[in-house]
């Protein structure tokens, strides 16, 4: 997305060019720890802290946009280190929501659509409990969108 225009910033006329990428918090927590000025924060958290110009509103823009997405595409597998279970994958879609979903339905439109395989059984990195089917994304999951949004 782009955003440009005079009021932006009080210097003069500004332009930005939002990038959004989908990452496993795995694959960059240790990159941003190492930089002491750097920090995760969750989105509701932003309005209490003091960012420039309109950049607030640029971060809760992107928000939108991945929610939006996110009722509609599987993008939300890429969050995951695979193998992961159904429960952690509907754990991310929930974060991403805003809502609860119902399990038996997320379960069987996430299996009907083809879009996962198999591996194994196990308990998933970072899990507790019993062993569970464990997956990973097929090739195809990418372009996938489905007919019916989520949260319908």
């Amino acid at each position: 997305q782009s955003v440009g225009s005079l009021d932006r910033d009080p210097r003069g006329w500004s332009l930005t060019v939002l990038y959004m990428a989908l990452l496993p918090l795995s694959l960059c927590d240790a990159h941003v720890q190492a930089d002491l000025g750097a920090r995760w924060l969750p989105v509701s958290a932003l309005d209490q802290h003091l960012l420039a110009f309109d950049h607030a509103q640029l971060i809760h823009a992107a928000k939108a946009r991945l929610t939006s997405k996110t009722a509609y595409t599987a993008l939300p597998i890429y969050l995951l280190n695979a193998p992961f279970t159904l429960t952690q994958l509907q754990q991310v879609f929930e974060g991403l929501l805003g809502q609860a979903l119902e399990k038996k339905s997320f379960r069987r439109r996430m299996l009907n659509a083809e879009l996962l395989k198999e591996v194994g059984e196990g308990v998933p990195e970072g899990g507790r409990g019993r062993p569970a089917a464990l997956y990973e994304p097929c090739e195809r999951t990418l372009a996938h969108q489905f007919v019916r949004v989520f949260g319908d």
